[in-house]
């Protein structure tokens, strides 16, 4: 399983979002998987479920370094440390 397209995006506000859609190594989206987000300082933790299309968002995060996890059933698990949101950045696993 890999994560296509995940992406964050900053405007003239202090909050950001980070979005992205699921897909299998063939292609294929995967609804209904649980994705959660985890400020690395903080520890807070805020959880989503992919679409019908595959995709997630997390709007309104705050400036913060991220951890992303993604356990689907018959999968392997998916976590991606380090994912550092500021002011203007733009994100791409």
């Amino acid at each position: 399983m890999f994560l296509l397209a995940a992406s964050a995006g900053f405007g003239q506000n202090v909050s950001g979002s980070l979005s992205g859609t699921l897909q299998d190594t063939l292609q294929a989206v995967l609804p209904g998987v649980p994705v959660t987000l985890t400020d690395e300082q903080t520890g807070f933790l805020r959880t989503t479920r992919s679409n019908a299309s595959g995709f997630f968002s997390f709007p309104d995060l705050a400036a913060a370094t991220y951890t992303l996890n993604v356990v689907a059933p018959g999968f392997k698990r998916y976590e991606q440390k380090g994912i550092a949101l500021s002011s203007g950045t733009a994100f791409r696993p």
